[in-house]
């Protein structure tokens, strides 16, 4: 904009390197590893079709990815506001020293969270007459578009279920993100059978920019075809550079071919199983150096490290994946599963020698059990405390019994070897991770979960061959 941009906050948050930057007059440029994101500022500077669209918003609403709240500033017959922004460095810095940026719009509305939309959501119990995802674009944990990075659960079937139970009979959803940036067709496949739906493009040059353009898309759905048609008109006349795709879209190969997501396959960005192929040859890869490192005449022994290797692994992506956001956000989460899977697994390395390898074997299954059901119908939307417990009691049960099962192998090794087998266990670890994803972009978590359960058995058994 003609002017010498200058950083004025940011910080390290628990998702990226955060910048603030001003741009000149008055604007304020969000960006995440050095990677422009957002700009706020006066709302005459957004783009024309997002203000007169958000200006035909009234009643209570709820904005998910609101960055610095620029969109915000143009829900003017809005009487409640609920936004989430993923990122607590933003929301703490333009509540506080930065807020004259977006005009104090988060310490005016009722609610401006810092978490994850879709815990968010899951825990909201009022309905709202729109519901907006403002470029949820997966962007900070998925900037590449890999398969095998954290997903949006925003965009999977049970995500859009909540989303329609909790709009109004006459509600709107608005799903707004930069070009190609979240495939459409996936979302829209995750539809509810009877909503109605219909998508545009938006290209718009950025006000007070020397003819920047960007193009965006639209995708507007809603219970009814009557409510659906009133809205496409509101959007239609936004902006002289909107376009209507859905007749396009819908008679595309890529929307004939495209399914939908859900929370135990949620790999939003795979669109050919050719893309597995690099994580298969390395996992592959990793898994037969793994073999190779075992000691001639103790293959068997080698065999228990790799297997456990590979199980562990398993189990704590299989634990923090499912349980995505339940804690509010993905870091307090993973930091209290992974705390309590660790704690588990070290008190049943304790008490090894009070847990005969029958009973660790006869236990595993049980307390896998007792894991799975948690995980697969966890109450997302129970009060914190209750979310709390029922992981510690799924995971740590689990954990203790296979526990038991790491030291009881060193038991069988001689003191020279040990360092090998922590070799074994460690390059499994890896390839696992690998295998992990791929196992759930084929299948989906509850496989990956089956996989580590055979792999702490199948340790179990060579181990009880032994005779210890």
């Amino acid at each position: 904009f003609g002017t010498t941009p200058r950083v004025v906050g940011g910080g390290w948050s628990p998702y990226a390197r955060v910048d603030l930057v001003d741009i000149g007059k008055g604007r304020l440029a969000g960006l995440y590893n050095g990677v422009q994101y957002w700009m706020t500022g006066d709302p005459s500077h957004d783009v024309p079709f997002r203000r007169t669209l958000y200006r035909a918003v009234t009643g209570s609403v709820l904005v998910i990815g609101t960055g610095g709240g620029h969109g915000l500033l143009s829900l003017t017959n809005a009487t409640r506001i609920e936004a989430v922004e993923l990122d607590p460095t933003v929301i703490s810095l333009l509540k506080g020293p930065l807020s004259r940026y977006n005009n104090d719009i988060y310490n005016r509305i009722a609610v401006a969270h810092a978490g994850d939309g879709r815990s968010y959501l899951d825990n909201s119990s009022g309905k709202y007459d729109a519901v907006v995802l403002e470029a949820a674009e997966v962007g900070i944990s998925n900037y590449h578009r890999s398969f095998i990075a954290l997903e949006n659960y925003l965009y999977t079937k049970e995500a859009m279920k909540t989303v329609f139970e909790k709009l109004t009979a006459d509600g709107i959803l608005i799903v707004i993100h930069t070009d190609r940036h979240v495939p459409r067709e996936r979302f829209i496949k995750a539809f509810p059978a009877d909503v109605r739906y219909r998508t545009f493009q938006a290209t718009s040059v950025i006000p007070g920019s020397s003819g920047m353009t960007f193009a965006t898309d639209i995708t507007i759905a809603a219970h009814t075809g009557e409510i659906l048609d009133r809205w496409a008109a509101i959007v239609q006349t936004a902006d002289a550079g909107i376009r209507e795709q859905t007749a396009e879209m819908t008679a595309s190969e890529r929307f004939a071919r495209a399914t939908a997501i859900t929370d135990n396959r949620p790999t939003l960005y795979l669109d050919r199983y050719d893309q597995l192929i690099p994580f298969a040859v390395v996992a592959i890869i990793l898994l037969i150096v793994a073999a190779t490192l075992t000691i001639p005449g103790e293959r068997r022994l080698g065999a228990v490290f790799l297997l456990l290797g590979m199980s562990f692994m398993v189990t704590e992506l299989y634990l923090i994946n499912l349980l995505r956001s339940a804690i509010n956000g993905y870091i307090e989460t993973s930091a209290l599963a992974l705390g309590a899977h660790t704690i588990g697994a070290a008190a049943g390395a304790l008490s090894v020698t009070r847990v005969p390898p029958r009973t660790a074997i006869v236990a595993t299954v049980p307390s896998f059990l007792l894991l799975f059901l948690t995980l697969t119908f966890f109450p997302f939307g129970a009060t914190t405390t209750v979310k709390i417990v029922l992981i510690l009691l799924a995971v740590i049960p689990f954990s203790f019994v296979t526990g038991t099962l790491f030291p009881r192998g060193f038991f069988l090794a001689s003191t020279g070897t040990v360092p090998r087998y922590y070799a074994i266990d460690t390059t499994a670890s890896a390839g696992a991770f690998l295998l992990f994803f791929l196992i759930t972009a084929g299948a989906g978590f509850s496989y990956a979960g089956l996989v580590a359960l055979l792999g702490y058995l199948g340790a179990g058994v060579l181990l009880m061959r032994f005779g210890r």
